[in-house]
Formats: structure tokens, sequence, C-alpha cells
């Protein structure tokens, strides 16, 4: 029962972000706007092995969870800067 449950919220992390960009992005772009979030997606988890096996290295593992926590903080922060349909962004007057 846990792997059903496990597989299937697995698959709708995947599969609602993507479903989420196409209704922002135009039809005949949908290509290149799912290369662009595939991309961005596995390009910090290749380069996030060497910078935290060297932040374990040099000040222990005790700092690898407030940094990735910083960097949560920061990625929250800066989705408000997003824009929905030429909408402005949440935090933007109008």
């Amino acid at each position: 029962a846990m792997c059903v449950f496990l597989g299937v919220s697995f698959a709708g992390m995947i599969v609602l972000p993507l479903s989420l960009l196409f209704k922002q992005c135009p039809r005949q772009s949908e290509g290149v706007y799912s290369g662009l979030y595939n991309l961005f997606i596995s390009m910090p988890q290749l380069y996030s092995l060497f910078i935290t096996g060297w932040l374990a290295d040099c000040y222990g593992y005790r700092v690898i969870l407030p940094v990735a926590a910083i960097t949560v903080a920061c990625a929250v922060l800066l989705s408000f800067r997003l824009e929905r349909n030429g909408d402005q962004g949440i935090g933007e007057s109008a």
C-alpha cells in the first residue's frame, strides 16, 4: 500500500508542474519550455552532488540542511515574481 501511495505521489510531482507550465506558455513553444524545465530540474541535481560533498568535507554535515533551507526560501521568494498570463506578479501593484 505504501508503494502505491509513493508511486501516485511521485507521478503527481512529475505531471503537475508540467501541466502548470503548459498552461502558462504559448502552444507553439511547449517543446522549448518543457526542455528548459527539464534542464533546470536536472542541472541542480548534478552540481549539488559536488557542492554538498564539498560543504560536508569543509564544514561537516550539520551545515547542509540550513543551506538547503536557505536555497528553498530563495526559490519561494523568487517564485512570487512569476507572472500568470500577462498578469503582474503577486507582490507588484497595478
